[in-house]
């Protein structure tokens, strides 16, 4: 009985280990995924203000909006 409880004792220390193993690869992993979204969203973010910056040099400036000066009579 001794050496069947030493047994089941040997798998338990073997299951656990392998468990801690387990979860420090699967913490890595996380630590890793969560290092390439945030590299991805700063790409992201670049090429999002790239475009934008493309969008209004593509656009003819609005003189409109500009502020009128002078009289209604100089016109």
């Amino acid at each position: 009985v001794q050496r069947f409880v030493a047994g089941l004792a040997g798998i338990d220390a073997a299951a656990a280990a392998d468990s801690a193993r387990a979860a420090s690869h699967a913490d890595a992993r996380q630590r890793d995924l969560a290092e390439a979204e945030r590299r991805r969203s700063v790409v992201e973010d670049r090429l999002s203000a790239a475009v934008r910056a493309t969008a209004r040099k593509a656009l003819p400036q609005s003189f409109a909006a500009r502020r009128a000066f002078g009289t209604g009579l100089e016109q």
